[in-house]
């Protein structure tokens, strides 16, 4: 999981759309062609319950690259996507046993919401890292991993799980910045 800059999509988000917490880019791998994940993002603070979660990609029905909108499930700081390998949030639209994503909440009453001071670099930096040690231990779990068990979804979960430890940590890490 990456921060993805705004200047990094092709098209600006619509005016509806405020991505007060920027985008972020998930590639899960290492999963059965076509399951579908659950990610739960973890925020500093409550989200407004008419947040939304918009992604910049294709669609089965639109097969360029345009924001739109898929269902999420807001409660309190945490929000819940989930996304099918080759299915609506897929980026690549195909079942491979890999998910791209692109994509970030949109807070609709952001007067009233506080956290819109968001250092782009720090946050991508303390993403990269925990990246990189994600990558790693994933490595090792494959490695590990008997071979009738590999691309069956076993690992999903542990990218569920690691997901949502990424969002905890940064979190608490830009916190302690400011």
């Amino acid at each position: 999981m990456s921060f993805c800059p705004l200047t990094d999509v092709s098209i600006q988000p619509p005016s509806e759309c405020n991505l007060e917490y920027g985008l972020f880019r998930f590639n899960v791998g290492n999963i059965k062609p076509g399951a579908t994940v659950t990610l739960d993002l973890f925020f500093p603070e409550e989200l407004p319950p008419e947040t939304t979660y918009w992604k910049f990609g294709k669609t089965s029905e639109t097969p360029v690259s345009h924001w739109y909108m898929i269902p999420c499930t807001i409660d309190g700081n945490r929000l819940t996507i989930s996304i099918e390998d080759g299915g609506l949030g897929d980026d690549d639209l195909i079942a491979n046993g890999k998910i791209q994503d692109d994509g970030g909440p949109s807070i609709k009453n952001v007067a009233s919401h506080k956290g819109s001071n968001v250092n782009e670099e720090l946050v991508s930096n303390i993403l990269k890292d925990i990246q990189s040690a994600m990558d790693s231990i994933s490595e090792e779990i494959n490695l590990q991993m008997p071979d009738d068990l590999k691309n069956t979804g076993a690992t999903s979960n542990f990218y569920s799980i690691g997901l949502i430890l990424i969002l905890v940590i940064g979190v608490i890490m830009l916190y302690r910045k400011s």
